[in-house]
């Protein structure tokens, strides 16, 4: 039996099923190279502008820059060396401690002693007077030098003092305000004390050292790093 030509509706689905799928394949591999071309433009401006804003800044802009991130205040050069407006209050605070501190106060009274325990909460702030803080820079050389002075106690807060416990003995004695002052007073001042005993100035200079390395360090070698100090003793803060 001889064999049937197709019917013309089966040819046309064939002949048109070819174009489409080829039209299908070059469309799809055309997007993705236009995606991939796009992605190369869009990355090159900010690549670019970093770039450029790493050229344009001079060796001494960016010593300021990072002068400024170190001080956290607006810095400015004068010749060789990085300042401060002197009208900011500059003052940066490394380290933040709260103390707790228990003081006795007594009152005796026809042979009967009365005792006051004073509860009080400290909070203290110890870093630099960023107006003594000296920074200079040598561009040929690319050495930074960092003047240092003492770390001071930038800031001693009350948080809270109040009456812990209070035995007024045989002659039931309540403190009164003057009484109560005077006891706060005292407080306060064994918190100065015990303050000094922390051994802070230490840990102040080290974690400037460790600051001043981390910021200045993409802009020239540690050694040519250079600090100068005059001692690392916090001084006796005014009562």
């Amino acid at each position: 039996m001889p064999t049937q030509p197709d019917s013309p509706t089966r040819s046309s689905s064939k002949t048109m099923a070819w174009p489409i799928s080829l039209f299908m394949c070059v469309a799809v591999a055309g997007g993705t190279f236009a995606f991939y071309q796009c992605s190369k433009i869009v990355g090159k401006p900010s690549e670019t502008l970093s770039d450029a804003v790493s050229t344009v800044m001079s060796w001494p802009e960016k010593i300021a820059s990072a002068t400024g991130q170190l001080l956290q205040a607006k810095t400015s050069i004068s010749g060789t060396s990085v300042s401060l407006p002197t009208e900011e209050i500059a003052e940066l605070a490394l380290i933040k401690r709260k103390i707790l501190v228990y003081t006795k106060q007594s009152n005796s009274a026809w042979g009967s002693t009365a005792t006051r325990i004073i509860k009080g909460e400290f909070e203290l702030k110890a870093g630099y007077d960023l107006h003594k803080v000296k920074i200079t820079f040598s561009e040929p050389e690319k050495t930074i030098t960092i003047s240092l002075p003492k770390p001071e106690i930038l800031s001693f807060t009350t948080i809270d003092q109040d009456t812990y416990h209070l035995d007024g003995g045989t002659i039931k004695w309540e403190p009164n305000t003057k009484e109560n002052d005077q006891g706060n007073k005292e407080n306060r001042k064994q918190a100065y004390i015990e303050a000094m005993q922390l051994g802070l100035g230490k840990e102040v200079e080290d974690r400037m050292r460790e600051r001043v390395r981390d910021l200045f360090s993409p802009f020239t070698e540690s050694d040519k790093i250079i600090f100068i100090e005059p001692g690392s003793s916090i001084p006796q803060p005014k009562m």
